[in-house]
C-alpha cells in the first residue's frame, strides 16, 4: 500500500507540473529584444532592403554592342585599362602626432 501512495503522489506531481507548464505558455504577452541603441537600430535598418521600393521614370543606360565588345575582349585578354584616376589630396598642416589641435593653417 505504501509503494501505490508513493506512485501516486509522482503520478499527480508530475501531472501539476506538466499543467502549470501548458498553462505558463497561454501567455499573451509579447517579449521584446532589450533596447540596442540607435545605432544598433540604424545599422539593422540599413540592410533591410526596402520590400517597395520608390519607382524611378529614368531607365539605366545600356549598350548592347559596348558590352559585348567587353566580353568579347575579356575573353581574349585584351580588356581596356582604366584611366588614372586619382584621388583627391589630402594636405597635412603639421599637426602633432599625440592628438593635439593641429599644425597653423
Amino acid at each position: 500500500m505504501h509503494i501505490n501512495r508513493l506512485k501516486t503522489k509522482h503520478i499527480l506531481a508530475g501531472a501539476a507540473m506538466a499543467l502549470a507548464l501548458a498553462l505558463g505558455a497561454c501567455s499573451d504577452r509579447v517579449v521584446e529584444p532589450p533596447p540596442l541603441g540607435d545605432a544598433t537600430s540604424h545599422n539593422i535598418a540599413a540592410q533591410i532592403v526596402n520590400p517597395k521600393p520608390v519607382p524611378t521614370d529614368v531607365a539605366p543606360e545600356m549598350n548592347g554592342e559596348r558590352d559585348a565588345g567587353a566580353l568579347t575582349r575579356y575573353e581574349k585578354g585584351k580588356v581596356i585599362k582604366p584611366e588614372n584616376a586619382k584621388t583627391s589630396e589630402i594636405r597635412n598642416n603639421g599637426g602633432g602626432g599625440g592628438g593635439g589641435g593641429g599644425g597653423t593653417p
